[in-house]
């Protein structure tokens, strides 16, 4: 019931006429997102095991694809990485090839 929730969420809710409110956190490991939920508009109810159980499956999915984007910018970031640390190494190589060979580059 929108009457249970902490002040500045309950006032948001009745705001915009909320009667009654299922919702389930978004986690991504252990850090918090958002929540998923449904509001009625109409009736003041409790909502039933299934229904939250709907609610929670779509907070997985999308702590699901939060993770999935995480692993996939630090991949990109572990590949850039790798690309600048390939192009210093080359570098000092051919420096280290002008050292020993002078005539290497003439």
């Amino acid at each position: 019931m929108i009457d249970e929730f902490p002040k500045p969420a309950r006032t948001q809710q009745k705001g915009i006429a909320v009667k009654s409110t299922g919702a389930v956190p978004i986690f991504n490991e252990d850090s918090y997102y958002g929540c998923v939920g449904f509001d009625d508009c109409v009736n003041y109810r409790q909502w039933s095991a299934p229904e939250i159980d709907v609610l929670a499956f779509g907070a997985g999915v999308i702590g699901a694809a939060l993770h999935r984007k995480q692993l996939v910018d630090s991949l990109i970031e572990e590949r850039a990485t790798a690309t600048e640390r390939a192009a210093e190494l080359a570098k000092a190589n051919e420096a280290s090839k002008a050292i020993d060979c002078p005539s290497h580059h003439r």
